[in-house]
């Protein structure tokens, strides 16, 4: 134990790595189980640690002056500390900004999962040979996720997506950062494509959220009595979802600490004539607008809302959406007509216009036996996301759109983007008109599966069979 000691001393004082250090106190005579119960790893990665170690020791000591590069002793690079570990706590907060909380919070997840696989196995996690990466897709299909199901594909792409990711930042012997990631092997993608058709041929289909139709939009929307604060809150932010696409982090307050309110006061332009002292505000169907179609050139009243942050757009350039009034046969669903009548009863009740325009409203108590909604408190708190997917999901209840043996469809609030998205393109929007009002990436691909299914639906031949008969 002395001499593991000295050894272990010596490591530490010249930097020596963790691998470098096992070895030493494996030379020392311990052993591998008092290793691994030290370091928190199975006897199996001891023994490969030391194994690599000895093997690069030996190649080391044969190499001579090959470990001297254009002036670089790779041994002492290889000994140093990494770049990363001198990083200053503003830098590392610095580059976490740069990285949306959600994103960090599934890459960990993932390369949780890829750390098990490796310590259950004894395989080195960086750099990963192919055939450890196609083993570890294998392995995805033993391990249960959801419901008892093998994990989805989706949660093995993270996987392959957090090994890419741990190549490219990892420090290379040499001095150099990054490793060639073996996801992009055409044996890996040959087992990627596997597993997807094993898992749909299994039975398994992904949990995507279905798609809310216009019909199921406005039915959810006159499922909401807006006669009561509550049922007006409830009206404008699913008319605000629908017609403007937004991801449920754009509308409410997603995170606080990462400055994500949702939309403000101070992003909304009304760009309408309102008489605010004769606007009822218990009837948004009443207020008098231009509405808007597809085919009319005069312009209509709308709200402009700015963007100032989205998926799409992590370094803050901004965006804005537009939202027409609707012409009057859908006045009950208008954003235009609702916002009025929200800011309405905001300056009834003396409620500052700032902060988060979908706020939270208190509505305790039975409603009155006259039928009248109850008086909802408004209080000056916006609303966060689990606000919204409850609303979401009271109107789909409402509306009776859940299916009685609740298996043919999954309702979640992406269904009122996706549904807004496949309604637009059903009815001519091309893609660079779906990239600019749903705010995707023009790089991307997801405004071009949606023009697709929608002229799949226009342009559907079964409908033409039956046209000339």
């Amino acid at each position: 134990m002395v001499n593991e000691s000295k050894a272990v001393q010596s490591g530490v004082e010249r930097g020596a790595t963790r691998d470098e250090l096992i070895l030493a106190a494996a030379d020392a005579g311990t052993s591998t189980a008092e290793l691994a119960e030290r370091y928190g790893l199975t006897d199996e990665r001891i023994r490969q640690i030391v194994r690599k170690e000895r093997a690069k020791a030996a190649g080391g000591a044969g190499a001579g002056t090959d470990l001297v590069v254009a002036g670089r002793n790779l041994e002492e690079l290889a000994a140093r500390r990494t770049a990363g570990e001198r990083f200053s706590d503003a830098d590392v907060e610095l580059m976490l900004r740069g990285v949306a909380k959600n994103t960090r919070r599934t890459l960990r997840a993932a390369w949780k999962r890829v750390l098990r696989f490796t310590g259950e196995h004894g395989y080195d996690e960086c750099p990963m040979p192919v055939e450890t990466c196609v083993k570890m897709i294998n392995w995805c299909w033993t391990q249960r996720g959801r419901r008892g199901r093998p994990y989805s594909p989706q949660v093995v792409e993270h996987m392959m997506w957090a090994v890419t990711k741990a190549h490219k930042v990892a420090m290379r012997p040499d001095g150099v950062r990054g490793y060639v990631t073996p996801v992009d092997s055409e044996e890996v993608r040959r087992a990627f494509r596997g597993y997807r058709r094993n898992y749909a041929t299994a039975g398994h289909r992904p949990d995507k959220a279905s798609p809310i139709a216009p019909d199921e939009q406005a039915a959810m929307v006159a499922t909401c009595d807006v006669r009561s604060p509550i049922g007006l809150r409830d009206a404008l932010a699913l008319a605000w979802l629908y017609d403007g696409g937004f991801r449920a982090g754009e509308l409410v307050i997603a995170d606080e600490e990462d400055g994500r309110l949702g939309v403000l006061f101070q992003d909304v332009e009304l760009h309408a004539d309102v008489d605010w002292d004769t606007v009822d505000w218990t009837r948004p169907q009443d207020i008098v607008v231009r509405g808007a179609t597809s085919t009319t050139d005069t312009r209509a009243d709308h709200v402009v809302i700015h963007v100032p942050l989205s998926k799409t757009d992590t370094e803050g350039d901004g965006d804005e959406v537009i939202l027409p009034a609707h012409p009057a046969k859908y006045a009950f669903n208008c954003p235009v007509r609702l916002y009025i009548a929200w800011v309405a009863l905001l300056r009834q009740r003396k409620i500052p216009l700032n902060g988060t325009v979908v706020k939270q409203v208190l509505s305790g108590g039975k409603p009155p036996a006259d039928g009248r909604p109850k008086n909802g408190k408004v209080i000056p708190v916006g609303m966060g996301y689990e606000g919204l997917a409850r609303l979401y999901l009271r109107a789909v209840a409402a509306a009776g759109l859940e299916d009685p043996e609740g298996r043919s469809r999954h309702f979640a609030l992406h269904g009122m983007r996706a549904g807004s998205a496949e309604a637009a393109a059903e009815r001519g929007a091309d893609t660079p008109e779906l990239n600019r009002h749903y705010r995707w990436s023009q790089f991307g691909t997801t405004a071009q599966r949606y023009a697709a299914r929608g002229r799949k639906r226009r342009q559907n031949p079964a409908r033409r069979i039956w046209d000339a008969v």
